[in-house]
This record gives C-alpha cells, sequence and structure tokens, in this order.
C-alpha cells in the first residue's frame, strides 16, 4: 500500500466513520500526520454517556436512546482506535443487554473494556470475571460453594482465553471452583466477595494450584496457548483473515514477552496489515452504516437506525450468542444484503438536498463521488457500468445515491 491507501485502509476498517469522513483532511496532511491522529490521538477515551443518568431498566425507549448515544460516540470519535478496540473486546466477550436486563450495568460493562481493553489482558479479564455484567450473563452471582456452576469457567477457556483442545473438563470445575464466592453490591455498581460462599479447597487447574480469583487468572493468563489465542482472534478481526501459523507465533511470543499487552498485539498486526497481510472483507453492518451516515451527513432518527441495523442482523449489545456476532461471510449473506440495500435507500432518503454527494451522484460525476466516500483508488469498471445504468432522476438523484452505498467498493473494506 502507498500512503494514501494506507490512510484509507485506517479510515475504511479501523474507525466507524470519523476516520472515512475526514480522509480529505487527512490525506492532505500526509501520512505521518494522519497515522497520528488516527492511532495515536491525544484525547483520552471517554464514555458515550459520560454526564448522562443510565436509568437500571432495559424499557424499549430507553434502550434506543442508549445505544444511540454509543452509535454517535463511535461516529464521532476523535478516538477511533480505542473505540475499535472496545468493539473489538464487545464481540469477545459478546455480553448481551437483554440478557442482563439493566442498561446501567451494561453502559458499566462497555466503559470498563474502553478503560482496560488497551492495556494489560490479565488486568482486563479479571474486571471482566467479576463485572456485574458477567456475573448476569453468565451466572456467575450463582457460582457458589455446594452449587458450582461452570458456565463462565467454560466460557472462559474455550472462548475468552485459551480456545477449544487447551483445556480439558477438569479445567473447566477447578476454575469455576476458584471463582465461586464472587456476587453483586445491592446497588449492582459492583461486585463483591462472599467468603462464606467460596469454596477454598486447592484445585489443579492447567497444571497450577488455584483457589481464588487472582490465582485463577494468573493460571489462564500464564497458559502458552493464551497468547496464541488471542492472536488468532483479533488478527481475524483486523487483517480479515487467518495469520499464517509462523506469524502467529512470531506475534503472539512478542504479546507474551510483553506480559499480553492489547496495545502490542494491536500494533504488531497493524504493522502487518500495513505491510500488506489484510485481506477485504465485507463491512459488519454497524460500521458499514455509520460510515455511510458520516459520508452523507445524512441525519437518521434513533428509532430507524436500530430497526435498519436490525435488519441487517447486527445491534450494538446484542450479539447472538456467546461467541459474538457472525463473521464477515454472514454479512454477504441474502438476509444481510436485503437490509443493506433498505438501509442505503434509507440513508439517502434522509440526505440534503444540499449535499454535494448527492448532488454529484445526480451528475454521473463518479469520480468526485469516489473521493467523497474515501474510494482513493475509484470505482471498479463493474460498478462504472452499474452506477451508469442507475436512475439519476428518480428521488431527485437518492435511487443513484442508494446504489453508491451498495456497491462493493463502500460494502467492502
Amino acid at each position: 500500500m502507498d500512503d494514501t491507501e494506507q490512510i484509507a485502509w485506517i479510515a475504511r476498517r479501523l474507525t466507524f466513520g470519523s476516520g472515512l469522513a475526514a480522509l480529505p483532511e487527512l490525506v492532505a496532511n500526509g501520512r505521518d500526520a494522519a497515522l497520528e491522529t488516527l492511532l495515536a490521538p491525544a484525547d483520552e477515551p471517554t464514555s458515550p454517556w459520560a454526564g448522562e443518568d443510565i436509568p437500571d431498566d432495559i424499557t424499549l425507549d430507553d434502550s434506543i436512546l442508549t445505544i444511540n448515544a454509543w452509535l454517535d460516540h463511535l461516529a464521532g470519535s476523535s478516538t477511533p482506535l480505542s473505540d475499535w478496540t472496545t468493539w473489538f473486546w464487545h464481540d469477545h466477550f459478546a455480553v448481551s443487554a437483554p440478557q442482563i436486563r439493566s442498561l446501567f450495568v451494561f453502559t458499566r460493562h462497555i466503559d470498563l473494556l474502553t478503560e482496560l481493553g488497551g492495556d494489560g489482558f490479565a488486568p482486563l479479564l479479571r474486571a471482566v470475571t467479576i463485572d456485574p455484567a458477567m456475573l448476569i450473563f453468565l451466572d456467575g452471582r450463582r457460582n457458589r460453594v455446594g452449587a458450582v456452576n461452570e458456565n463462565y469457567g467454560r466460557e472462559l477457556l474455550e472462548l475468552y482465553a485459551l480456545g477449544v483442545g487447551n483445556y480439558g473438563e477438569a479445567d473447566v470445575r477447578a476454575a469455576a471452583v476458584a471463582l465461586t464466592g464472587w456476587t453483586l453490591t445491592t446497588e449492582l455498581d459492583g461486585s463483591r466477595f462472599v467468603s462464606r460462599r467460596h469454596d477454598d479447597t486447592p484445585q489443579q487447574l492447567l497444571g497450577s494450584t488455584v483457589n481464588d480469583l487472582d490465582s485463577m487468572i494468573d493460571a489462564v493468563t500464564n497458559h502458552p496457548a493464551c497468547a496464541e489465542h488471542l492472536t488468532r482472534h483479533m488478527a481475524e478481526a483486523m487483517l480479515g483473515t487467518a495469520l499464517p501459523e509462523d506469524d502467529v507465533r512470531t506475534v503472539a511470543d512478542r504479546f507474551r514477552a510483553s506480559a499480553l499487552n492489547v496495545a502490542v498485539l494491536r500494533n504488531d498486526l497493524l504493522d502487518l496489515a500495513l505491510a500488506g497481510a489484510a485481506e477485504p472483507v465485507v463491512l459488519p453492518p454497524v460500521q458499514w452504516f455509520l460510515q455511510a451516515e458520516a459520508v452523507t451527513a445524512a441525519e437518521i432518527e434513533p428509532r430507524q437506525r436500530l430497526f435498519a441495523l436490525r435488519q441487517m442482523g447486527q445491534v450494538p449489545g446484542v450479539p447472538p450468542n456467546v461467541g459474538g456476532y457472525p463473521d464477515a461471510l454472514t454479512w454477504a449473506g441474502p438476509s444481510t444484503t436485503v437490509g443493506r440495500f433498505r438501509a442505503a435507500s434509507l440513508i439517502a432518503g434522509r440526505t440534503s438536498d444540499d449535499a454535494e454527494l448527492l448532488d454529484r451522484a445526480r451528475r454521473r460525476d463518479w469520480t468526485a463521488v469516489a473521493e467523497l466516500t474515501g474510494r482513493t483508488g475509484g470505482f471498479s469498471a463493474e460498478t462504472l457500468r452499474a452506477l451508469d445504468d442507475a436512475n439519476t432522476t428518480r428521488r431527485n438523484g437518492r435511487e443513484a445515491l442508494a446504489a453508491v452505498l451498495m456497491s462493493p467498493e463502500l460494502a467492502v473494506a
């Protein structure tokens, strides 16, 4: 990739709209300044709900406003890489707001991922393990001596830290026993350890003796498979493809030597991406939708936003299962494509009459349209033929604009 391609790739793949909207300015400022803005901003990450009084209940209206605030935050972020990392951990830990049944607890969980997600994995995993959202989501609050609940212990080893094949059933049990005794505070603003609910019998976990939260976290994060499991997961999210095993071992070794510093892993993978290791992927609905909003400056009502995302199959805070959101192949499927078509029509319909992008689409100025939508290499011959067939007068040019938003160049990055 040349300098412009590198800037555009980061804006498309690692931001939710802010990078794409600012792409002409970023390119004009040069590679080094652009990377500094996108990857090492001066601002500290902030909560989407800073200063807001988040209700405990999860009514429909409150849910719409709360999730919409997160979408607004992602779309206009001055810390895009931090927000990409928060989203990665939201998918990795995959806590579902409807199952928690508390917006207050869920938003605090996302804030936790933002606060700790770019530093050491061990402190992050410890905090998530006893976070009220996770204690509710995987029944950790019911895990006590005499009634050991293995739900979290199993997902911890299989999904969060090690991966299939790197542990046994006895390890699941040992992790669960070590975690007995943790429950929620009365106000749901934290967790507390109740010693009488804890089984402190020493357990053998992955070859180590454990009997509490901290010894369990140490045993899991010090296991050789932990660094490689996280390397594979983040590589697929960032690069859009599985790394060759030699690269996995090299990157995982550096990650392990850094005491599992997430920033080290993320930066090493970013270096590989900019060197050409990344593959094109179909953008997930949330990212595509916010980027389409950014380039059109369309104003979509909160309820319409969430309805459109639900039709495409991806709503923030509502991963479909404990394994997180579907992979990129799902986003190319028929149901998502139909939903994306409807969303493109919605966004085009809410684009201002005097928007430059809409005006250029009316005039069939596809070179300018490509520049305004962050396509530094322009549109392919196939896309140009399709756009030339679009009706640029229908709906005052909005049908042509919807076709642009649906083009492979905007749906794939």
